[in-house]
């Protein structure tokens, strides 16, 4: 079983490692409000992807219709949720880090953001269902449950490491840098909106 555990733990480190939309607010949250702010953030996704993950092995075929019916108002609530956060940086206040800790509502509130915008992005149920596939894991049940387990420590050791090491660099930022970093941050999770919006277009 610890062989599993630990090949499901490689595969959330591998899915969590490539930067995108959750890397880039991991990275802007732990510069603007240290490793706490940035680990809830990463935490979000993590716990997100062991609830697919379990999805997976109770057997994807079920709702593989039902997901296929959603799948263009699931991309189109993820543009918007992404632009209403990247409006958000965008109108960030020029200033260095905050001195001050999170607060438990900020904390809950960069979780509760990073949840969402990974459980209602379909590609992420299809990524698992895939990978359960090649390993033929899927309706295995206790096997198959302690890999789901390892993909959700892999991804939550990940974000972990980077929201420490980005954190930790934090005290050196300058207000001129953080309004660099929260502009292109603002861009870039822009740019992800647009991308999805286009996907929808194309495939009309």
């Amino acid at each position: 079983m610890m062989a599993l555990w630990l090949q499901g733990l490689l595969i959330g480190l591998a899915i969590a490692a490539p930067v995108g939309v959750i890397g880039t607010l991991v990275i802007r949250r732990s510069l603007a409000g240290g490793v706490p702010l940035g680990f809830a953030t990463g935490m979000g996704a993590a716990v997100a992807d062991g609830v697919y993950g379990i999805v997976a092995v109770l057997g994807f075929a079920a709702l593989a219709p039902w997901l296929a019916a959603i799948d263009t108002p699931l991309r189109v609530v993820g543009a918007l949720v992404l632009g209403w956060i990247a409006w958000g940086i965008w109108r960030s206040p020029l200033n260095t880090p905050a001195e001050v800790g999170p607060s438990v509502a900020d904390l809950g509130r960069a979780f509760g953001s990073t949840f969402v915008l990974t459980l209602i992005n379909p590609a992420t149920i299809l990524l698992f269902a895939g990978i359960f596939a090649s390993l033929s894991l899927a309706d295995q049940g206790t096997a198959a449950l302690f890999v789901a387990v390892g993909v959700f420590c892999g991804s939550a050791l990940w974000w972990l490491g980077l929201a420490s090491v980005v954190g930790s660099a934090r005290r050196f930022v300058s207000p001129r840098a953080m309004g660099w970093i929260n502009l292109a941050s603002a861009l870039t999770i822009a740019g992800f909106a647009v991308v999805g919006l286009a996907g929808i277009w194309i495939r009309w």
